[in-house]
């Protein structure tokens, strides 16, 4: 017994004791020495000193850097396929924080802020936590002099810090993530204000897609850089407030410390930090320009054009202060610094592998405190390089209609991307213009102003946003008809009042002397915005600044001044929300009905030439193919244009006691609805327009070059006229008639053609009219007796899928009248049918045919809506 208690306590007290062993505190290994780890290692001295040691890169911290802010700055060096290179990754701002053994890297919520009141500081560090990106082991004992540590990148970095996975996996059939294993670091640096870091990510699938600008799809290599620099803080910028009149992009931020009617929310601009270099001259050289860079990569013959439209901008600098405010410099061709240097702005050159890309986009980085712009780096995208080489009646933009969009990056359009997509067009468009109509008679006789003009017109436009402004597309309306080929006028004025614009083609009609193809010069909205934006103004705050700014932005009603920005020229959503008929993309001039007509007219006229100009001896059917498609998406966006003039709204940016005493609101005159309804209805609605002869249908060849089994998937996913190999006519008008007709009966146009009877003084466009007009234009034939054709047939039937759909299932905002008005039509054409099938027996099968099956479809809709 008692030998059996003795072990029993034996036993315990050895528990107790490996219990205390473990439960007791161990002693630290010993730290390892800072100058054993970056022995033999390659420095990088700067704002962060940066170790290199065999293929581990190390980081050291002051202790004075510790809960500093930092900015993050990432972008897509190379990508795959499409020629995102140069692109943007989010923008971060983040701090080092120590804690015990370890340095955290903390992206900070820089959305919120309150300065001055304690309490706010307080209560907004419960509700916007930061984020931890990463716990670094810190690698060494501090450093016996600096009291400096160490920590290794590599876990961090090089696992996928950017997200490339999600973002190259677009297709969940295909889903990439980064190789860790095959990931490596690029070219590391440290200067003074900041540091470069590069990696070279592996991006791998197990399910690779067919991706052609790679040798091996299954594993593929996107450069990265990372550029860090501390916040630019107390550095002498003074941000500057944002006003709904004028057009500069902003940062919001919500400031806990501000009491007012328009609440916490503050807006600055984004804008460069320009001081006059002599604050006593009117017009001063800045202490700092901002220079751009011409990459080295940009062919010789295009670069006087480029430089050019950059340094078109000093012209609205100068009115506002600064001289020289903009300087260009070529990048040496034995230059040791990359283009993605956060140090350096650039004009990128980027090749597109597929022969897309029209133009380029201009995206700039802002400190998010303050809307200070740090660095902007514009991508031009190739083949403009090209233009002289391959086929222009296939627009580069148009891809391939079965590939992927854009797989191989980026998640959404931004404003920039989609300059690349409108403006590339554009251009592409105007040499197919000038073939056809006999301008030209090979694309290697294209004008070298033609060229010059739409170089020097893009580099204009990007820069633009790179300092800040938005688009403007109302700027095309504050031009005469009579005067856009006026070089006097557009020389000096520019075509419009911006260059901000989204321009069509300026090709001067058949017989008139050819003026500018492209703007070339920035217009009077270009030099008030830029006044309002870099103007020096002596106050102490942003807030003391008001008063003065209020006297710029109040210039908004001058009529020379129009603005209107991508809200009010596109639709958010499904319905009409845009509703000012000035405010387009593709429109020309202060009448652009007449402007739409002629263009509608000019297109009628290429397609009676397009058969002589695009048939060439020897070579593929498929030109003329290409080229009528072309011409007939254009002539379809044309009628999708005028749709918005029905219902329209003029809508002008006023505050209360602006000069001129402008209501933010007025109804588009009765005469210029009417008119825009009358085009679509003897253009589009009239079968004549289409009747093509039928050896030309069957010349309209499908390119037999194109890579079926890459589009294999695709193909058979598409619905019937999608994908054939002959040329379907029919499906086009159908696809269009679809479209119109679900503008013309959106429930938000009827629902506003409706209010504004109310807002109307003079003649009114009443929904009754309106609809009663639409009815008796679709179903004329019920009325002359006469066979109803195919194309008839087609908007009829498009017409019942959408008049039912809109009873069967009305919209929320859908109006009640009109949907009365459209059940009560439904009843009458039925009736309407029945009668002409009475009074006219001998009528051919097809019509007869037609005429009963919707007459069917008006009885099932009305049995499930009694």
């Amino acid at each position: 017994m008692r030998k059996t208690i003795s072990v029993m306590v034996f036993c315990l007290i050895f528990l107790l004791s490996v219990s205390f062993c473990y439960a007791t505190p161990q002693k630290s290994q010993k730290e390892v020495a800072f100058e054993e780890i970056v022995m033999n290692a390659k420095k990088s001295e700067g704002l962060f000193n940066l170790y290199q040691k065999e293929d581990k890169l190390y980081l050291e911290i002051q202790p004075e850097q510790f809960g500093k802010l930092y900015l993050f700055l990432p972008t897509l060096r190379t990508s795959a396929r499409y020629g995102i290179s140069g692109s943007y990754l989010p923008t971060r701002i983040f701090v080092w924080e120590k804690l015990d053994n370890k340095v955290l890297l903390l992206w900070k919520n820089t959305r919120y802020t309150a300065k001055k009141s304690t309490q706010y500081k307080r209560s907004l560090k419960n509700v916007i936590p930061d984020s931890i990106v990463n716990a670094f082991k810190i690698e060494s004992a501090p450093h016996p002099e600096r009291k400096s540590i160490l920590i290794s990148l590599d876990e961090c970095f090089l696992s996928d810090l950017p997200d490339l996975g999600q973002r190259f996996s677009r297709d969940p059939k295909h889903p990439y993530s980064v190789d860790k294993k095959r990931t490596v670091w690029g070219k590391v640096q440290s200067f003074p204000k900041n540091i470069e870091l590069e990696v070279r990510y592996t991006v791998a699938s197990t399910r690779p897609r067919n991706e052609p600008s790679v040798p091996d799809p299954r594993a593929f290599t996107v450069h990265v850089r990372y550029s860090i620099l501390e916040v630019p803080i107390n550095n002498g910028y003074r941000p500057r407030l944002a006003d709904d009149r004028i057009g500069f992009v902003h940062t919001k931020v919500y400031d806990y410390d501000r009491y007012g009617l328009e609440g916490t929310a503050v807006r600055y601009i984004h804008r460069w930090h320009l001081e006059k270099k002599n604050l006593n001259e009117e017009i001063s050289e800045p202490k700092e320009p901002i220079v751009f860079w011409l990459e080295n990569t940009i062919p010789l013959e295009y670069r006087k054009a480029l430089r050019d439209g950059v340094l078109e901008w000093n012209k609205a600098f100068e009115k506002a202060g600064f001289k020289n405010a903009i300087v260009v410099k070529q990048m040496p061709d034995d230059a040791e610094w990359d283009p993605a240097d956060i140090r350096y702005n650039t004009i990128r050159w980027v090749v597109s592998l597929e022969g897309w890309g029209g133009w380029g986009f201009g995206p700039s980085r802002k400190n998010p405190l303050t809307g200070q712009i740090l660095d902007a780096d514009i991508v031009l995208l190739s083949p403009i390089n090209h233009i002289f080489f391959y086929n222009a009646y296939a627009s580069p933009l148009s891809l391939d209609r079965f590939g992927d969009v854009s797989e191989s990056f980026p998640g959404e359009i931004s404003p920039w991307y989609q300059d690349n997509l409108v403006l590339g067009y554009e251009r592409d468009y105007g040499i197919l213009d000038m073939l056809v109509s006999g301008r030209i008679s090979d694309i290697k006789d294209v004008p070298e102003e033609y060229m010059y003009q739409g170089l020097k017109f893009w580099a204009c436009h990007e820069v633009g946003h790179t300092l800040g402004l938005r688009h403007n597309f109302k700027g095309s309306t504050t031009i005469a008809l009579k005067d856009i080929h006026n070089t006097e006028v557009t020389a000096r004025e520019s075509i419009g009042n911006t260059i901000m614009e989204y321009l069509p083609i300026n090709l001067a009609p058949k017989g008139a002397e050819q003026g500018e193809y492209f703007s070339t010069t920035i217009g009077a909205w270009d030099y008030w915005v830029i006044q309002y934006g870099y103007m020096p103004i002596e106050a102490e705050t942003p807030d003391d600044e008001r008063p003065e700014l209020d006297k710029i932005a109040s210039r908004s009603t001058e009529p020379e001044l129009s603005y209107g920005a991508s809200e009010d020229a596109y639709d958010f959503g499904p319905y009409s929300t845009s509703i000012d008929p000035m405010c387009n993309t593709g429109e020309l001039s202060d009448d652009p009905i007449s402007y739409l007509e002629q263009t509608i007219i000019r297109i009628e006229d290429l397609w009676q030439q397009l058969e002589d100009r695009a048939l060439f001896e020897g070579r593929s059917f498929a030109y003329l193919r290409q080229g009528f498609e072309q011409t007939l998406r254009r002539y379809l966006s044309k009628m999708r244009l005028l749709t918005k003039w029905i219902g329209g709204i003029y809508h002008v940016r006023a505050h209360v006691g602006d000069p001129g005493g402008n209501l933010p609101y007025r109804v588009v005159e009765y005469e210029k609805q009417k008119r825009a309804l009358d085009i679509i209805k003897n253009k589009l609605f009239n079968p004549d327009t289409f009747s093509f002869d039928p050896d030309f249908i069957r010349k309209l060849q499908i390119d037999r070059f194109m890579d079926f089994s890459s589009r294999e998937d695709k193909i058979k996913g598409a619905s019937q006229g999608e994908f054939r190999l002959d040329f379907s006519l029919a499906f086009h008008l159908k696809m269009s008639y679809q479209r119109i007709l679900n503008l013309l009966y959106d429930p938000a146009r009827l629902h506003r053609i409706q209010d504004n009877e109310m807002r109307t003084e003079g003649k009114k466009f009443t929904l009754e009219n309106y609809l009663s007009e639409l009815y008796s234009a679709i179903w004329e034939e019920l009325e002359t007796g006469e066979a109803i054709g195919s194309y008839r047939r087609i908007l009829q039937r498009e017409y019942l899928n959408t008049v039912t759909r809109s009873v069967l299932k009305p919209a929320p905002l859908a109006s009640g009248d009109a949907i009365a008005v459209c059940r009560y039509q439904l009843k009458q054409l039925d009736r309407s049918i029945k009668d002409y099938l009475a009074r006219y027996p001998e009528a051919n099968l097809m019509t007869r045919s037609h005429l009963d099956s919707c007459s069917d479809i008006i009885n099932e809709t009305l049995k499930t809506i009694d």
